[in-house]
């Protein structure tokens, strides 16, 4: 009703606006003369600022910010050019007329109603305020009149901005910074395209997934373009496949900015409960969230069966949300024959939601009292990661009842073993589990996407099918966003720590439970039959399921959710526990024969990688080994020594050789192989490690061969003497050397100095220029040697990237830099001196420059080296283009546009992504050119000279790792500062 008289009231202020607007323009013309050109001048002003306001994104604010910052803009504008008119034009010609005051009111309220009848937002609200501020303007109204119009004009502006943030701001939850931190684009948010039907549904799944492809493929541009194209068929009030299109398009785009755990913080709801949201709950909760209603009532039937002759219930539920669950069970336990039993519940939730907490409590509570059932609740504000035995309240004359309800999956895997192994020493007789049936706990991100489209996908439509609501009803979108879209922007934007939300299947819940020491507990056949009655009023799309002692519902072939119920396992002795698992698991003969042939598959296909150790490979193997052993198919030690012998590298073909020889390859065991081929790889280790520490004495004995040559022949001569007497010298007269070693001789003129009295290979000054060669090659070869040794000597880690030609892997040392990083089989790196270095793993780095953030891919992480590279081979196979030529280095893209122009300094060629400076455009002029090259040449030799005066740190210069080669030439003249660098290219 409320919205019929909504529509009323806007249609007949549109209609009052356009006559108004009529009369005002027909009293204008009647008014005296008009400067042509003031008015004209004035109207280009006014609608100048109305476009530029009207299209501004102003700073890029949220949305409802940047409608604030419009509304201001306007006033301000409106109040200048109101003073101006007035002070500087003093003729007024004749009184205000009373129809533009009215005007102004009815095209802002005209406004609202074009506004909400055709979701163009709020600048059609902008474009006839300033029609009503230019009608105004031509009127030459006094001053307090202009005054009264911009209050009254700005007051409908704030109103209609309210209205705009309460119908259509659909802020994620009710903290009030998730209204900022994830509220859809308005261009697609409040825009509703029509995309009901299967072949739109099919095109806006099809560039999800090609967006998400182009993000793991590491293709920005593509990605990018997929985004804006995504933005233009989503809404969060549309279609199921719009809705859930805008909540994995956010996950996207926070995964691109590297948001994902910033995003999923502020998406936490802080006010865990409050009174708004229980009543929303509570309403979807009865009328289309059937996959929570299905869990929580397989839950209560198992406990309801497990309690039927108990006198005191204690339940702990580690998830207790609102409380909706316990409603029901309340009621049922009210009802039962022989008297309602006491009952304790004991919630569990976080730190902040002690207060949340208390309300649930003190709504159990009432219901209650209301039924006469004696009840206790025991509220614990602790994660359910932390919990500990004396937060239980655990006492001894109570039957204990345990709820893992949509939780378990955000426990880490340490705390959900010891969550588990708590649980098992209280002996509680029933253990209620439900879970989604997914499986997100994925490492690699595509996969992770494809499983969460394809499931959510079903979630939403499953939803969509069986409520009648409205699509921008604000409740439906509430409760999917507490419900939905935390959970897709984390498994889509979130990795490691922050990734949270890992859904698996019920196959493996059933394992873990089984190993922490629990068995299934059998569900009662009414809770079958009160399910299967449920959902006769669903429809028939749904799907319920009785399998291995479980419970599934999915929705037209997907399963959404899976329950089980379990017990405390009785036994102690590991033959017990192997009996039950085997008999539990052995599971039906094909699906093993399938499971044992994926595994052999899997076996066949490996090859031991030349990064990967014995040990390594030899585990892999094993881990396939015994997989296919637990499945009952025999798998012998002796196929594994032939898939060794046969797949290992080239390097261990002489212990091979040597098995052959001496051993029968048809008895050999695996323990003999494996200790033969680790003990050749122990040995080419030592000897590789050895060579390394020796190659700097070798290095040091060559650079001193000169003089170790002459101290040798003064040390020959000098016993050479001591044992022999020779005639006496005809030139000195001495009777210690012959006369063709006399350094005396006064006749001959010497041919290196020109002096007489002594010969050349005597000639001191010819000694001297020698041992001044020896000591320039010893510089040289000295400054060699500290370019590959400085990435292990540098005290501080330069930020500088070093364009390296011999270096096979980009490199980095910097931790902080990666946006991803993933596992690598790269186990080492081995440096330009020999040595190896571990790798830590791989990924793509984001860094911050001048220019935004640049991406890096396939960089390895090395902790242990202090200096970034960039291998040129590398860029060269991702398509771009390295020219080395006048001591520059000059990287160009796969569209041949220039990116980096890095000028040699020293003998390397190192780029500060933070210092860059944007490259030249084309149609710049030359002199430009020259000055910009001139300014940045001038820059990089300030910052050489200060790296070699004597406050700087000896080691703090960028290096390369990679086997250097000479090209020094000698004799070159430095003449000027500019030509003292040597090319090493």
């Amino acid at each position: 009703m409320q919205a019929q008289i909504w529509r009323f009231v806007c249609l007949i202020s549109s209609v009052v606006g356009l006559v108004c607007y009529a009369l005002s323009s027909s009293f204008n013309l009647l008014f005296g003369k008009w400067n042509l050109l003031k008015m004209l001048s004035y109207s280009v002003f006014s609608f100048t600022i109305c476009l530029a306001v009207w299209f501004a994104k102003v700073c890029q604010l949220s949305y409802s910010r940047n409608l604030m910052c419009k509304a201001h803009m306007s006033v301000v504008v409106l109040t200048a050019t109101s003073v101006y008119s007035f002070f500087y034009d003093k003729e007024v010609n004749t009184k205000p007329d009373a129809y533009s005051l009215i005007s102004c009111a009815a095209f802002a309220v005209m406004s609202l109603s074009l506004s909400r009848q055709t979701h163009l937002g709020f600048e059609l609200d902008i474009l006839y305020f300033f029609l009503g501020c230019f009608i105004l303007q031509l009127m030459k109204i006094k001053l307090l009149l202009v005054i009264v119009g911009v209050c009254f004009s700005y007051s409908l502006i704030i109103l209609r901005s309210s209205l705009e943030s309460s119908d259509y701001t659909l802020p994620l939850f009710h903290h009030p910074d998730i209204t900022d931190s994830l509220q859809p684009h308005p261009d697609f948010a409040l825009v509703v395209p029509d995309c009901g039907s299967n072949y739109m549904q099919t095109v806006l799944k099809h560039n999800l997934v090609a967006c998400a492809k182009a993000i793991a493929d590491t293709d920005l541009i593509m990605a990018e373009w997929f985004v804006r194209k995504i933005r233009e068929m989503v809404s969060v009030s549309g279609e199921p496949m719009q809705r859930l299109g805008a909540y994995m398009l956010e996950g996207l785009v926070a995964r691109l900015e590297g948001t994902g755990g910033t995003i999923y913080k502020a998406l936490k709801c802080y006010e865990a409960a409050n009174a708004k949201r229980l009543s929303y709950m509570h309403m979807f909760h009865q009328i289309c969230l059937l996959h929570f209603k299905f869990g929580y009532m397989c839950a209560n039937g198992a406990i309801a069966e497990a309690m039927r002759n108990e006198d005191r219930i204690h339940i702990i539920d580690f998830q207790i949300n609102e409380g909706i669950q316990w409603l029901t069970l309340i009621r049922d336990f009210a009802a039962r024959a022989g008297g309602a039993p006491h009952i304790r519940i004991t919630g569990v939730g976080d730190s902040t939601s002690a207060d949340a907490l208390q309300m649930v409590g003190n709504k159990l509570s009432k219901l209650a009292e209301d039924l006469k059932v004696p009840f206790e609740f025991h509220a614990v504000p602790v994660s359910a990661c932390d919990v500990q035995l004396q937060n239980l309240l655990i006492q001894s004359d109570e039957v204990l009842a345990v709820n893992f309800a949509f939780i378990l999956h955000h426990v880490s895997e340490n705390h959900r073993d010891r969550l588990l192994r708590l649980v098992r020493s209280l002996s509680p007789k029933v253990v209620t589990l439900v879970e989604q049936e997914s499986n997100t706990n994925i490492v690699e991100f595509f996969p992770r996407f494809l499983e969460t489209l394809d499931y959510y996908s079903a979630m939403f439509e499953s939803m969509n099918a069986n409520v009648d609501l409205p699509e921008e009803y604000k409740e439906r979108i509430y409760i999917e966003q507490i419900c939905y879209a935390r959970d897709i922007v984390n498994i889509i934007a979130c990795e490691e720590a922050e990734r949270v939300e890992r859904h698996e299947l019920l196959g493996k819940w059933r394992l873990r439970f089984a190993i922490a020491g629990f068995t299934p507990y059998p569900l009662s056949p009414s809770v079958n039959a009160t399910i299967k009655k449920l959902l006769e009023n669903y429809g028939d799309r749904y799907k319920f399921e009785e399998r291995d002692g479980a419970l599934y519902l999915g929705w037209m072939g997907r399963n959404l959710v899976a329950s089980c119920a379990w017990t405390s396992l009785y036994v102690t002795t590991p033959e017990t526990i192997w009996d039950y698992l085997k008999e539990e698991y052995a599971g039906d003969e094909r699906i093993r024969s399938m499971q044992v042939l994926n595994l052999m598959r899997e076996f066949e296909i490996q090859r031991m990688k030349e990064t990967e150790t014995i040990k390594q490979y030899s585990d892999k193997l094993l881990g396939i080994a015994n997989k296919v052993r637990l499945l009952g198919t025999q798998f012998l030690d002796s196929r594994i020594v032939e898939k060794i012998l046969v797949t290992i590298p080239e390097r261990y073909e002489a212990s091979i050789a040597a098995l052959e020889n001496t051993k029968d390859l048809s008895k050999i065991t695996l323990a003999e192989v494996l200790h033969a081929l680790q003990a050749l790889e122990q040995r080419r280790l030592m000897r590789e490690e050895g060579s390394v520490e020796g190659v700097y004495l070798a290095k040091w004995k060559n650079k001193n061969s000169g003089k170790n040559k002459k101290k040798e022949l003064f040390q020959e001569n000098s016993q050479h003497n001591n044992t022999q007497i020779f005639p006496p010298c005809p030139y000195c007269k001495k009777t210690n050397h012959p006369q063709q070693r006399c350094w005396w001789r006064p006749d001959v003129k010497c041919d290196n100095c020109g002096k007489l009295g002594h010969l050349k290979h005597v000639c001191k000054s010819h000694e001297q220029q020698e041992e001044a060669n020896i000591v320039e090659d010893q510089q040289e070869e000295g400054e060699e040697e500290l370019l590959s040794m400085s990435c292990f000597m540098t005290k501080k880690p330069s930020k500088a990237w070093i364009i390296d030609s011999g270096c096979t892997n980009h490199m980095t040392y910097d931790r902080e830099l990666f946006k991803e990083l993933n596992k690598t089989d790269i186990s080492k790196v081995q440096m330009g001196n020999g040595a190896h270095l571990a790798v830590k793993g791989k990924g793509t780095l984001a860094i911050k420059s001048h220019s935004g953030f640049k991406l890096i891919s396939d960089v390895l992480y090395v902790p242990d080296i202090n200096q970034n590279l960039l291998s040129v081979s590398q860029l060269l196979g991702k398509g771009y283009k390295v020219l080395f030529e006048d001591k520059n280095c000059v990287i160009k893209d796969i569209h041949n546009k220039e990116v980096f122009n890095v000028h040699m300094k020293g003998k390397s060629f190192a780029l500060n992504l933070e210092k860059e400076e944007p490259i030249i455009n084309e149609d710049t002029s030359e002199e430009h050119k020259d000055a910009c090259l001139q300014k940045k040449f001038d820059d990089q030799e300030e910052n050489e000279d200060d790296e070699k005066s004597p406050s700087k740190e000896k080691f703090e210069t960028n290096v390369k790792v990679v086997p250097l080669k000479k090209n020094y030439n000698k004799n070159h003249k430095k003449k000027k500062p500019i030509k003292k660098r040597k090319s090493r290219f």
